[in-house]
């Protein structure tokens, strides 16, 4: 059994609990749990952030998500919903941050770092560092694009074409 372990931050009113098994894997960092009353839950982990779809290694980070939970059991304790009404938290008991960012398939989320526990943070960037180091995954890429960056450019890029 997967546990994950959510900080106790509160962007919204938001917390509590699922337990449930991983029916899909939606990206490299958000995934569905169904839970014993067949209700779906969409997860997103807050401690990093991977490849947009069209990015480099988008789909490799979404294969390595699937290889470590896809059709697992899984306890999931979230803190917040975003605005996409996902439940939001951080997976401890495997520690998905960690392994992703290690393996080079996800950046360590710097824009929501306040979120996480002390000391976490830190963790996560040097996980990132060594992996750049490394050229392990995305960091093999000359010039790899943040998805906040990308997301970013693409909102501003919107606003710019309109009349």
């Amino acid at each position: 059994m997967v546990v994950a372990a959510l900080l106790p931050l509160g962007a919204s009113a938001a917390t509590g609990s699922v337990t449930g098994k991983v029916i899909h894997i939606v990206d490299g960092d958000t995934f569905d749990v169904l839970d014993d009353a067949h209700v779906t839950h969409r997860i997103r982990v807050s401690c990093m952030d991977t490849p947009e779809k069209g990015q480099a290694f988008y789909r490799r980070a979404k294969d390595s998500l699937a290889d470590l939970i896809s059709g697992q059991m899984v306890m999931v304790e979230y803190y917040k919903d975003d605005r996409y009404r996902r439940h939001i938290g951080e997976v401890n008991g495997l520690d998905l941050c960690l392994k992703m960012i290690e393996s080079g398939m996800a950046w360590h989320n710097r824009p929501y770092e306040r979120e996480l526990k002390p000391g976490r943070a830190d963790e996560l960037a040097a996980a990132e560092i060594s992996a750049k180091a490394n050229r392990a995954g995305l960091w093999a890429d000359p010039d790899p694009l943040a998805p906040w960056l990308l997301r970013r450019q693409q909102r501003e890029g919107k606003h710019q074409s309109r009349p």
